[in-house]
């Protein structure tokens, strides 16, 4: 029996409070219906890019809508507008979020997962973690924040009292074998070394109740999704390959007894974060970069200012022609402004835990 149509309305769809809400994929909008009668009740364009939304909720009146890679957007359901908008943070200074999960909401929080990388010292030294992340749904403000050095896969679940989401780490017995090879266990990440792992955190104070390696052997396998029912947790895996995909079902239950080892992670705490070198740049005569200077007039600089909080600074290198090579080294250094140019002049100081801070001063000639 048809009860009404509504014509030319694609994508997902949820329905609350009675209305029907359709997030229209193709035309990047959102769509309300009255779900008795199929008629619009209103129609409004997406805050973001369709092709970056990761999934939406409805809760209490509002939409929290999450676009990739790192934002919460909370929109009314009464006609679409904005109410607030949230970026997703790390504490990690060098840290960056490159993906985050649809929305869970629960008791007016909403719960996301992100997928973050740390880059120490050197961007080829970049490092797999994540963060769950609780926000206040009326107002956006954080709530808490669980940080882990497993790679974060959403999205989140919500039920008795515990936020349950996914992630890929290594297991204890893979980070004891390869330990020799490894700086940290998150190296181990996307190698046939890797688990899936489930974390069960307390939904009010992000405090970890409980993690589980489900999987030593699991290569790209994501955790896709995970239920909860009469106490018992079901998490599903897949690679998501084009030929020959292939997945797993994990269905985890309360026990008195300690875990395998292969089936508890390793040290699962983040690396102590390192603050970069300040540099320092000052001129004699003062203020150089807000000068013009005859060709040929020499200016001489000095570093020796910078600072650096959690260390000191060992190396002081320049590059004084421009052209990306650091040729010379100390605290102090001189320059001969060219002709009618301007010459960028960078200065890299470098601390005593490998951590690298540049700066820079343009020199202009007339």
């Amino acid at each position: 029996m048809t009860v009404w149509t509504a014509p030319d309305v694609r994508g997902s769809m949820s329905v609350a409070d009675g209305s029907v809400y359709v997030l229209n994929d193709t035309e990047g909008r959102i769509i309300s219906l009255d779900a008795d009668a199929g008629t619009e009740q209103w129609n409004t364009t997406l805050p973001v890019d369709e092709d970056d939304v990761s999934g939406y909720a409805i809760s209490n009146g509002v939409i929290y809508l999450t676009a990739n890679p790192d934002t919460v957007y909370a929109l009314s359901a009464d006609d679409g507008s904005a109410l607030w908008t949230k970026t997703a943070e790390h504490s990690m200074a060098d840290s960056t979020i490159d993906e985050i999960s649809a929305p869970a909401v629960a008791n007016g929080v909403v719960y996301v997962g992100t997928d973050d990388d740390y880059e120490w010292n050197k961007p080829e030294n970049s490092e797999e973690m994540g963060a769950v992340h609780a926000f206040g749904g009326q107002t956006g403000e954080e709530v808490w924040r669980f940080e882990t050095a497993a790679d974060i896969q959403g999205p989140p679940t919500v039920a008795d009292g515990q936020v349950y989401i996914g992630g890929e780490y290594a297991s204890q017995d893979a980070w004891e074998d390869e330990s020799e090879y490894s700086d940290h266990p998150s190296d181990l990440v996307g190698t046939v070394y890797s688990s899936n792992v489930v974390y069960a955190l307390d939904a009010d104070s992000g405090d970890e109740s409980w993690s589980y390696a489900v999987s030593r052997y699991t290569n790209d396998k994501r955790v896709r999704g995970i239920a909860v029912a009469n106490g018992d947790v079901y998490a599903w895996t897949d690679d998501d390959a084009t030929y020959y995909p292939s997945g797993e079902l994990f269905a985890l239950t309360s026990s008195d007894e300690r875990p395998n080892s292969d089936e508890r992670l390793a040290d699962d705490s983040l690396y102590e974060q390192n603050s970069r070198p300040t540099e320092t740049i000052e001129t004699e005569p003062p203020n150089a970069d807000e000068k013009e200077f005859e060709g040929g007039e020499t200016v001489s600089l000095d570093a020796s200012n910078s600072t650096d909080s959690d260390g000191e600074i060992v190396s002081y290198e320049w590059d004084l022609d421009g052209d990306g090579e650091f040729e010379t080294t100390g605290t102090t250094a001189e320059v001969t402004v060219p002709d009618c140019e301007i010459l960028e002049v960078t200065l890299r100081v470098t601390d005593d835990d490998g951590s690298v801070g540049t700066g820079s001063a343009e020199l202009r000639g007339k």
